[in-house]
């Protein structure tokens, strides 16, 4: 992480470089990962300064807040990021955490309530025919259904330890860079 800061800051000092908020968000959470929350805060913050809208900032803003135990600003943060529509792994990892914080306090209904914002839109694969689709779909629902709730079940707190945040943002850049190569490999793509 020590490099990933060093690197990170390189790009910010340097005036070409387009978007020093993404620098400042990576650099921050290198120094969240490192136990330097004040500092990851700042870069955050200054991201922020940046581009306003950055939601990816305001998500880590979040993260800090939740796991210094700042429950009402890091709600705020999420339904921030949730208002602005990232994406769904995105919105999969905040609704995650939203949850989180509603077990924390005791609020089973409200956690579900986030944890199966998930079943309203299922994943699938696009190049699937209708038919497909809607097998793959009763499937997908049937299994999430039994994984909320196994997860309705678990201790939030062991389980953010293990890290869903960090899968859910590793899927997120397979998925990009897996859409990249499709473009590449399509002309009619391109434009996407």
């Amino acid at each position: 992480y020590t490099e990933s800061i060093i690197e990170g800051r390189k790009l910010v000092d340097d005036p070409t470089f387009p978007a020093p908020w993404q620098a400042l968000v990576n650099i921050g959470w290198a120094q969240y990962r490192l136990g330097q929350r004040a500092e990851a805060q700042a870069s955050f913050e200054l991201a922020l300064e940046y581009q306003p809208d950055f939601w990816r900032a305001m998500l880590n803003l979040g993260i800090l807040a939740a796991d210094g135990g700042d429950r009402v600003r890091a709600l705020a943060r999420f339904r921030e990021v949730l208002a602005q529509r990232p994406g769904r792994y995105a919105e999969a990892e905040v609704n995650y955490r939203i949850a989180e914080i509603h077990v924390a306090q005791g609020d089973r209904d409200q956690a579900l309530e986030h944890l199966l914002e998930h079943r309203r839109e299922p994943l699938l694969d696009p190049r699937l025919t209708d038919g497909e689709a809607a097998g793959d779909r009763s499937a997908w629902g049937e299994d999430r259904a039994c994984a909320l709730e196994r997860l309705a079940r678990v201790d939030v707190r062991s389980a953010a330890r293990v890290g869903h945040a960090g899968h859910l943002r590793e899927a997120e850049a397979d998925r990009d860079e897996q859409e990249a190569d499709e473009r590449e490999r399509d002309p009619r793509r391109a434009a996407e």
